[in-house]
């Protein structure tokens, strides 16, 4: 399968400057938990949605509303279209109604006879390298003295002409986490749904339940972890920061989707809780959906690429030290103290879960894995900057190693319910994975409850991946809790 994308359109939209004090620029620190995300690259999240029209069709009906509900948006979330100043010292953002996020539009034809935009909207594997081509591109983050001030947000939208549509988006996390770029997205496809529609149109505030909170100093720092991170940054030498999650990524790597029901997550809680009796283990402290279905894909990860390494290579090197999985805790209700819901940044932190390989491939693995997973939830929900001064150097320590793994996204914050006028999205993508050794979490479009997995691999890693995890589930479903009267 093959693609070809040409670029049709390339446009700068600007929020509409309602004062002059608007046109102005100002200036907004960055906070302890913004400081840390300047050593990744952006999230590139993809929507396809169904769309069967023509690229003319598209061009002169959807698009206006499109760029129309984008500007009015950004009125509302202006450090999107700000710009990161990294020099002189300290790195801030700057602030400007003027300021303008890059807008492109593409069309898209098979350079085969086949219905690509169904082949790239389903769950079988993909080819990887074909989904970077609509995805907009961003300027890297730099600690160089030279490095001008970068966008942090561009767009892109990609027409399959009379199948469907993508909208792909680049966003430097620095300026925005999962929960505050979702709040955005779904002002902007609401703004945008209501435009097509027959007039009246509602006012761009009734969108937002309260004006923006861009204050950073609603964040605590008694610890003083700002001046720490930024050290930290300042300190990398190279003009990229080395990282895991600024890598080529892999040869030949394909993209898969799996869902976890909540029929899978009952199995998977059973066969943990039956293993726990009958081999008189601790039982794991939090099993939520979320631990339930990681735990589940921790150990699927780490066997597939094992058995992998094994097929390969019949004396495989000793993975010695633990294996990690690494996941992203929101700070809202963790941080003891009210901030606003508004807030529009980064309010979240790090928890790293931790075992041997021993322990996550023996019969026991997914009890392990979600006794880790849950001790290290229930830590963070005691306090979570516990381990706040490793956050940098923990997220280091995850490209020593292909058995360690994060998770990028979140299943609670409802991707699928993001209708700019074109219906619900029929497929979600995260590209950024491809680069960062991550499994993209989010909620599933047509399994309620459910679970969607997104992991990029090279086919041969993918291929152990998706028979383990088949086989995995089948056991998992074969088990009955132990009657507690007999």
């Amino acid at each position: 399968m093959g693609i070809d994308v040409e670029v049709v359109e390339r446009c700068e939209i600007s929020p509409p400057p309602l004062s002059t004090q608007e046109l102005e620029e100002r200036e907004v620190g960055l906070s302890m938990m913004d400081v840390p995300w300047l050593f990744f690259s952006p999230t590139q999240p993809l929507f396809f949605y169904a769309y069967p029209h023509s690229l003319s069709h598209f061009t002169s009906t959807a698009l206006p509303l499109l760029k129309l509900s984008l500007s009015r948006s950004l009125l509302h979330s202006l450090p999107l279209s700000a710009r990161l100043r990294l020099h002189p010292r300290p790195p801030l953002l700057l602030l400007c109604s003027s300021h303008t996020v890059s807008l492109t539009v593409a069309a898209a034809a098979a350079a085969d006879d086949e219905d690509v935009f169904r082949r790239l909207s389903t769950h079988h594997p993909r080819d990887a390298a074909l989904f970077h081509l609509l995805v907009p591109s961003l300027p890297p983050i730099s600690n160089s003295s030279s490095s001008p001030p970068v966008p942090l947000f561009a767009a892109q939208v990609t027409v399959f002409p009379n199948s469907g549509l993508c909208l792909g988006l680049a966003c430097h996390h620095v300026v925005a986490d999962a929960r505050t770029l979702n709040l955005f997205l779904k002002a902007w496809a609401s703004l945008s749904r209501q435009l097509s529609s027959p007039a009246p149109h509602p006012s761009l505030r009734g969108f937002f339940s309260a004006p923006p909170c861009y204050d950073r100093t609603v964040l605590r720092d008694p610890r003083g972890m700002l001046h720490r991170f930024l050290f930290e940054w300042w300190s990398c030498e190279c003009q990229a920061p080395s990282s895991p999650f600024n890598g080529a990524g892999f040869p030949h790597m394909v993209r898969s989707t799996f869902v976890v029901g909540t029929t899978e997550m009952d199995s998977i809680r059973k066969w943990i809780l039956s293993r726990c009796s009958s081999g008189n283990l601790s039982h794991p402290p939090h099993l939520s959906p979320y631990v339930l279905t990681c735990a589940f894909l921790w150990v699927v990860w780490v066997n597939a690429h094992l058995s992998l390494q094994a097929h390969n290579n019949p004396k495989p090197a000793t993975h010695r030290g633990p294996v990690y999985f690494g996941f992203i805790a929101g700070g809202l209700t963790r941080l003891g103290y009210p901030v606003p819901a508004s807030y529009f940044g980064n309010c979240v932190g790090f928890g790293r879960a931790e075992a041997t390989v021993h322990e996550l491939v023996g019969e026991n693995g997914i009890v392990v894995a979600a006794n880790a997973l849950g001790s290290t939830v229930k830590r963070l929900d005691k306090d979570l900057f516990a381990d706040a001064e490793r956050w940098i150097s923990d997220w280091r320590a995850f490209s020593e190693s292909e058995l360690h793994v994060t998770v990028a996204g979140s299943p609670k914050v409802d991707l699928y319910d993001m209708d700019f006028g074109w219906g619900r999205p029929v497929k979600i993508e995260d590209i950024s994975i491809d680069k960062s050794r991550a499994i993209s979490l989010h909620e599933s479009r047509d399994v309620k409850g459910g679970i969607e997995a997104g992991i990029a691999l090279p086919k041969p890693t993918m291929d152990a991946f998706a028979s383990l995890f088949k086989a995995g589930l089948k056991v998992m479903k074969q088990t009955t809790l132990p009657n507690p009267n007999s």
